[in-house]
């Protein structure tokens, strides 16, 4: 059973304890958040992000304040509390479990975290800091990667960016979403089964089976160049670092229910495979 996702020790605020809410309830260009919800699972709240290394009830500002006050009183007190506050800032949690899904990690809470800089040593996907605000799942947590697996399928039609660097490949958007993701679903196909590690050119996609790209689509897809490259590498490892993260059957079920849930909200008819 999932648990809540709030750091105020229990205390559910309404930002805090609807489920379909922030970028859910604005989808398809409209706001339902007055809507009674659709609710996956009653147990899912709608994730709050805080410090997720710094235990709840004081933050950094507050404890800097007491070291002021406490240097007027026992300044060698201060300095170990200097001291103490250095040291915490500069560890990491080793073994943690989601608050969301209830998965447990023997591992730093930062491997997963889908907000990390793409490409980098700290691995991620360069995720907004205000879109990651708005997802119902743990943002650093297996939960979190394969709901942004989920939400990148639907990317032109997400209300705000997705991504801090988003400026690379937003061109793509002028593609149209139907076309976009079976562009990448095509590609990943043709990389798997006949070309490896190689580009795939843009005409064999096209002509790819299964796929029945127009010539309208074909054309619109050269027309962004190199941006729908750099857009399908991001989908791409989004999808393989989602199938890298196991998670449980429930949380999966809840996954697929908000699937449904933005389908319903855009009115589509046919499901985007994967």
């Amino acid at each position: 059973m999932f648990g809540s996702n709030s750091n105020n020790d229990g205390d559910d605020s309404e930002e805090n304890s609807g489920v379909f809410g922030g970028l859910y309830s604005r989808l398809g260009g409209s706001d339902t958040s007055e809507q009674e919800p659709v609710d996956p699972n009653p147990a899912v709240k709608r994730w709050s992000l805080g410090n997720h290394t710094m235990m709840p009830g004081i933050n950094a500002d507050q404890f800097n304040s007491e070291i002021e006050r406490v240097k007027e009183v026992n300044p060698g007190l201060a300095d170990v509390l200097s001291e103490a506050q250095e040291m915490v800032a500069d560890s990491k949690v080793r073994q943690w479990e989601c608050g969301v899904c209830g998965l447990g990690h023997n591992h730093p809470d930062d491997k997963h975290d889908i907000r990390g800089e793409y490409e980098s040593d700290d691995p991620g996907f360069s995720v907004a800091e205000d879109f990651a605000e708005e997802v119902e799942f743990c943002p650093y947590c297996h939960c979190g990667v394969n709901e942004l697996a989920m939400l990148i399928d639907f990317f032109c039609h997400l209300p705000q960016p997705m991504f801090r660097d988003q400026q690379k490949f937003e061109s793509v958007l002028e593609v149209g979403n139907d076309t976009l993701i079976r562009y990448c679903q095509a590609r990943r196909d043709l990389s798997d089964e006949k070309f490896g590690a190689k580009d795939v050119p843009l005409e064999a996609v096209v002509e790819a089976e299964d796929y029945e790209f127009s010539g309208d689509e074909a054309n619109l897809l050269a027309e962004v160049g190199e941006e729908k490259t750099l857009f399908y590498e991001r989908w791409r490892d989004i999808k393989r670092g989602a199938a890298g993260a196991p998670i449980a059957g429930e949380t999966r079920k809840a996954i697929a229910n908000l699937r449904e849930h933005v389908r319903g909200q855009l009115s589509l008819d046919e499901e985007t495979d994967e």
